[in-house]
């Protein structure tokens, strides 16, 4: 195919729109979700040490294959025979379970964290709420694409508490803001197996997402109106 032929082509055309769109998205979501993992992290933290009663929380030893959470504290329990208790009071196994009970429905992807670094990173925490796999390497919050932004907004209970709330529901009237982020999510399957011929209009979503994070419109905008 040409490049005339590729910049007329309907799919092509699309597939610029979603990525344009996508990435403004992105910019919009990033630092709201990034400020709101943070707090919820130092909470959890807090409790942790609370809970664990210690003063610092600083455990780097316990991974995916060797922690016991601390709901299956007893080690002789089918499939716990190489688990161990976090050597830090139990920290880890807390940290584990109060992760588990802000899942929406508790069950975080536990592959996308690196446990080791559950005490120092709020980044590690918030990667649990992304439900596909393949974020482990990503060790900030620019690292991560729109998908697994959008996946964190709806698998972590205090963030989609935030963005659903009924007030939220008002902007977008008899659109059911549930329905948008499955859009968007499934715009962002599409894009990668370049099925966008019979793309939906997003602008109209995407204005309305962004202006709960008070973004700047003008980029907004500039996507809405883009002509190809």
């Amino acid at each position: 195919m040409s490049l005339t032929e590729q910049i007329t082509d309907a799919g092509f055309r699309n597939w610029i729109r979603a990525s344009l769109g996508l990435k403004t998205l992105k910019e919009g979501l990033v630092g709201f979700i990034e400020n709101e993992a943070h707090r919820q992290y130092e909470q959890c933290v807090k409790q942790v040490k609370q809970n664990a009663g210690i003063s610092d929380y600083n455990c780097n030893q316990c991974s995916f294959d060797t922690l016991l959470p601390l709901n299956q504290s007893n080690p002789n329990r089918r499939g716990n025979t190489q688990k161990r208790t976090c050597p830090q009071g139990g920290a880890c196994g807390i940290f584990y379970d109060l992760v588990d009970k802000e899942h929406t429905k508790t069950a975080p992807k536990w592959c996308n964290s690196n446990f080791d670094q559950w005490s120092s990173s709020h980044v590690e925490f918030i990667k649990c709420f992304i439900f596909t796999s393949g974020y482990n390497e990503k060790k900030s919050f620019e690292q991560l694409d729109a998908l697994a932004l959008l996946q964190i907004c709806r698998n972590n209970r205090s963030l989609h508490a935030t963005l659903f709330d009924q007030s939220f529901q008002n902007l977008v009237d008899s659109v059911s803001f549930t329905i948008v982020f499955i859009l968007l999510i499934n715009i962002r399957c599409r894009m990668l197996k370049r099925d966008l011929v019979t793309l939906p209009r997003i602008g109209f979503y995407l204005i309305l997402i962004l202006a709960h994070f008070k973004e700047n419109i003008s980029l907004i905008s500039a996507y809405f109106n883009l002509k190809l």
